[in-house]
């Protein structure tokens, strides 16, 4: 059986951070993209294919920005596309004729707002699970990112996929039975 692994991306016109979180074992991979520091594409590949992923909202931002990552685009054009999510509402299909790449397909992927009854944002979700730690975004979302900056989003990032696990685990039942219905069709 495959690890299943929550997972979230913190995105700057300077920076871009794809995070990662075994259920299992709660051990973190992180793969940052900044200034001199290169996107670990082969990474990153391997962990998708290896994985379960579980998001919150992956289908209709993290999945299209991971992939637009994995296609090689810098931080500028990742953070332009995710602009163009939450500020225009843009579709996945939108995004791709607009900047040109196509999402990953072939993914074990679990979106949990799929799930979740009500459709309301994780920090909500969060506090309804009563979640030990409840945090806005640290930084602006259009500052430029120091290397300060960079651990202190590492650290709220965390922070999400702790609330995304809890939301997972609190939704599992459900989950579970809506694998094992599309499994027997």
């Amino acid at each position: 059986m495959k690890p299943v692994r929550v997972f979230d991306l913190e995105i700057y016109k300077d920076y871009f951070l794809a995070a990662f979180r075994d259920v299992k074992t709660g051990k973190h991979a992180m793969f940052e993209m900044f200034e001199d520091h290169p996107f670990d594409i082969t990474g990153v590949r391997k962990i998708i294919k290896e994985s379960t992923l579980v998001s919150f909202n992956g289908i209709n931002f993290d999945m299209p920005l991971l992939s637009l990552a994995l296609k090689g685009a810098d931080n500028a054009t990742i953070k332009q596309a995710s602009d163009a999510i939450i500020m225009s509402n843009l579709r996945s299909w939108q995004l791709e004729q607009r900047f040109k790449f196509k999402t990953i397909q072939a993914v074990d992927h679990i979106d949990l707002i799929e799930v979740a009854p009500g459709k309301v944002s994780l920090k909500i979700y969060g506090g309804r699970l009563h979640c030990q730690k409840m945090q806005d975004l640290p930084i602006e979302p259009s500052a430029s990112i120091s290397p300060a900056d960079r651990e202190a989003l590492k650290i709220y990032c965390a922070n999400d996929l702790a609330t995304t696990e809890d939301l997972y685990r609190k939704l599992l039942p459900q989950i579970e039975c809506a694998r094992s219905v599309r499994i027997k069709y």
